[in-house]
């Protein structure tokens, strides 16, 4: 039942369509995002394209710097516990992906 409610709350967090992800210095009406150098701990491996038609996953971001053409508005946070989504940034666009709940 957890990890259902987790799947849930993070299906709820996750832009769906295209990724085109404004970076906010405010905290008021973004989602909290925490970047983690310990790939274990990320709920999603995100790959930053140069291209915003090939931000076609929710692990494929397009920055805007346009904060009314964005799909998502973001804040990045120093501390991981009051993060609603922890990233880990990757390198190479096939290994993004949303990281499966432990069971």
């Amino acid at each position: 039942m957890r990890q259902v409610i987790a799947i849930l709350l993070l299906i709820n967090m996750v832009p769906t369509q295209a990724e085109r992800v404004y970076v906010s210095s405010a905290q008021t009406g973004a989602k909290r995002v925490y970047i983690t150098n310990n790939k274990s701990q990320a709920t999603m491996l995100v790959f930053y394209v140069s291209d915003q038609n090939q931000a076609s996953e929710p692990y494929l971001w397009y920055k805007v710097d346009d904060r009314n053409t964005a799909d998502w508005i973001i804040h990045f946070v120093q501390d991981r516990n009051e993060a609603d989504l922890i990233i880990y940034l990757v390198d190479d666009k096939n290994s993004a992906c949303m990281v499966p709940a432990e069971k």
